[in-house]
């Protein structure tokens, strides 16, 4: 989600991710890729008190770090959870006896 300072980023995540916990009982990540880290510590704390940090994962890739180890947070974000099918999963292409 791209978009400038206080236009409520933050405030629509946390909506989306309260709504899944509710709704699924399922495990939220966020990756805040490129956060301040004063914007992921105030996240922290309206997730402790809205109850939904108990199955929320959070990843960051800090702003002052250079682009390869910001997409790296995200990659591994990811990889993690998919091996654990929370994720979804990649559906193995089907083969024919005409593919060879």
């Amino acid at each position: 989600m791209l978009g400038g300072a206080g236009v409520g980023k933050t405030v629509l995540v946390m909506e989306l991710i309260h709504a899944m916990v509710e709704r699924y009982q399922g495990i939220s990540l966020f990756a805040g890729v490129g956060e301040r880290s004063r914007e992921g510590h105030e996240m922290l704390l309206d997730m402790r008190t809205s109850g939904v940090l108990v199955r929320t994962v959070l990843v960051y890739g800090q702003m002052n770090e250079p682009p390869g180890a910001r997409w790296r947070t995200l990659a591994r974000a990811v990889y993690g959870i998919d091996d654990r099918r929370v994720f979804p999963r990649r559906t193995p292409a089907k083969h024919t006896a005409a593919d060879g």
